[in-house]
């Protein structure tokens, strides 16, 4: 299996991030579509963004009509994507009402929590509590399931010394040794 890790910290500003991610969005869109899914397999790749309410907010971004395009397209060519907030409320409804499974975490606000507790209602799936949930515990909401279901999930997948804190120059300078 083949990955690719892009990281957008050393751009200089948010704006600049967003065109990239919106460059990125539109490039897959035309890679799956010029090169059809040869069936057999559930799903050809997976886009992953973090910090996704940066790059997908209620109002405009300039990488949000290339995301808006994968959210409701990339399913079809067999393009998996999850966007990942701490705040689900500012993703644009529009984008997040394409995706019929959803998984959240802790929720510390009220706001927050009432928020999850209707989207997973909208759904026809009974209430949960995401503010009583630990470190680590989540809730995978989608109708075929029947009901929210917990889960705990590990905290780290690789193994690293905690007494490691790599600064930004140093994190450079290892991607830019690997090129």
């Amino acid at each position: 299996m083949r990955a690719s890790i892009l990281s957008i910290f050393a751009l200089p500003d948010i704006e600049t991030q967003a065109r990239f991610i919106g460059r990125v969005a539109a490039v897959l869109f035309n890679w799956i579509r010029r090169n059809p899914d040869p069936g057999g397999r559930p799903m050809r790749g997976l886009f992953v963004l973090n910090e996704a309410a940066d790059f997908l907010p209620r109002k405009n971004a300039a990488s949000k009509p290339g995301l808006m395009l994968l959210a409701r397209q990339a399913r079809k060519y067999g393009l998996g994507l999850i966007l990942a907030t701490q705040n689900p409320m500012d993703l644009d409804y529009n984008a997040t009402a394409n995706f019929s499974t959803q998984i959240f975490g802790k929720a510390n606000t009220p706001q927050v929590v009432a928020f999850i507790q209707k989207e997973i209602e909208q759904r026809g799936l009974p209430r949960v509590n995401p503010g009583e949930l630990k470190t680590g515990q989540f809730y995978c909401a989608t109708p075929s399931l029947g009901r929210p279901v917990r889960f705990q999930a590990a905290l780290c997948l690789n193994a690293h010394p905690r007494n490691i804190q790599l600064r930004d120059e140093d994190i450079l300078s290892r991607a830019m040794g690997s090129a």
